[in-house]
């Protein structure tokens, strides 16, 4: 199960509270893989130019076409700000009806606890 290393955007202060994000993308069928696997490049330039990212890691199942996105946010407006806007927002609207039932799970993190591990990250799934 391939999982890309963790991509540092900026520094967590020790004594900030994040918003831990984890996202399960479930697609309904193989021949999706490669069009999600475009729009998720898309959605990782967006992703480069969001203010409030503190960092993110992506997981795939390839053979059960299951997708996670790991991210810490600064605030949940700062969430907001990348899911509901640009190329995410319309991607968003293209893929469902073509995955499964998403699931989305967000927790406070202190900075000393960034970033989160996968492990953590999936008991809370």
């Amino acid at each position: 199960m391939p999982t890309t290393p963790w991509k540092r955007c900026a520094g967590p202060d020790p004594i900030h509270t994040y918003v831990a994000f984890l996202t399960y993308l479930p697609l309904n069928r193989y021949r999706m893989i490669p069009r999600f696997l475009f729009y998720t490049v898309r959605v990782l330039v967006q992703l480069s130019k969001s203010n409030g990212l503190v960092g993110y890691s992506l997981r795939a199942n390839l053979f059960e076409n299951n997708f996670w996105t790991l991210s810490v946010w600064e605030d949940e407006s700062a969430l907001r700000n990348f899911a509901f806007k640009g190329f995410h927002k319309g991607v968003m609207k293209l893929l469902r009806n073509d995955m499964g039932p998403t699931r989305f799970i967000k927790w406070a993190v202190k900075g000393t606890d960034v970033p989160p591990s996968w492990e953590d990250a999936m008991q809370r799934f």
